[in-house]
């Protein structure tokens, strides 16, 4: 009897330290998963922070595994939608004269094999209102072997420096064609002189 008394009590003690153990380690997943909660809700204040976007797409399951709240001020589509079905809204956004470049360029890229080299693509999206914004988009590619699985990237709009550029240009244009003309107007005048002085 006192044997079996002496079992009883080992073995409540060893269900005890289990419990404690268990306990511990309860509380020690809690403090984890608090801090990946306090690290998730930091990564999303540094996120809505900066004017650019910053996403995550893992091809594995075909969705976002992040992307900054900014991209609907950026195109005005709901986060949820975007959420919801990556692959439409980026079908649907990209502009349809820009497609067949970002497909080239990405195809090229990932074709040469794994890299820790972004790419970098510069390309048109149209907006939920139908105007269009002008983003660049720095790609790196997660891999596993060959295999793309998936994309970090940072998505920057850059409209305002291409309507710039595209001024720069045209006044450069206008600038060679105005060059153009006094140059031709000096020729002429030169003609002129020179038919004067030989009349004479």
């Amino acid at each position: 009897l006192l044997e079996l008394m002496m079992n009883q009590v080992a073995l409540a003690t060893q269900n005890a330290n289990l419990y404690e153990e268990a306990q511990k380690e309860i509380a020690e997943r809690k403090k984890a998963e608090e801090k990946l909660r306090n690290s998730k809700e930091d990564l999303v204040k540094f996120a809505e922070s900066v004017p650019d976007v910053i996403y995550k797409l893992n091809y594995k399951t075909g969705k976002y595994e992040f992307i900054s709240p900014v991209i609907e001020k950026l195109l005005g589509y709901p986060l949820e939608y975007i959420i919801s079905e990556p692959y439409d809204f980026i079908k649907k956004t990209i502009h349809p004269d820009d497609k067949v470049n970002v497909d080239n360029i990405l195809k090229e890229y990932l074709n040469s094999g794994p890299t820790e080299l972004p790419v970098q693509i510069e390309y048109r999206m149209i907006k939920s209102d139908n105007s269009i914004v002008w983003i660049r988009d720095i790609i790196k590619f997660e891999w596993a072997g060959n295999d793309p699985i998936a994309s970090v990237g940072a998505i920057s709009d850059i409209t305002n420096a291409r309507k710039l550029e595209i001024e720069r240009r045209n006044r450069d244009e206008q600038i060679i064609l105005h060059q153009s003309a006094l140059l031709e107007l000096s020729r002429l005048k030169n003609t002129d002189l020179d038919e004067t002085i030989k009349s004479i």
